[in-house]
């Protein structure tokens, strides 16, 4: 797994798109919104509107590690059925690498 990361931490899907534009602190900022602290050292993860490009922002030893990925076909899948939009949903580091 990338950087070395445990299972002990809880990754946050964010279902509503984000704006990719947003860097470490207006991400940051989101996850506070959502009632969460970003310093938590969990992983917090954002699609963006096309769902063809996804963000994980990581604070780790008195920083932020900000990982993007952009597919150049095709979209991440993320089918939540009877969630609402809004809503963060909690998933494993085994799904996060199926996303």
């Amino acid at each position: 797994m990338m950087f070395g990361l445990s299972g002990g931490l809880e990754v946050l899907l964010f279902l509503a798109p984000t704006d990719m534009r947003k860097a470490f602190d207006t991400l940051a900022s989101q996850v506070r919104d959502a009632g969460q602290n970003p310093l938590s050292g969990n992983l917090f993860v954002f699609v963006g509107k096309r769902a063809n490009r996804v963000k994980i922002l990581w604070w780790h030893r008195g920083g932020f590690y900000l990982v993007s990925r952009r597919l150049e076909e095709g979209t991440f899948s993320i089918t939540v059925p009877g969630t609402d939009a809004e809503i963060e949903l909690k998933i494993d580091l085994t799904e996060l690498g199926l996303l």
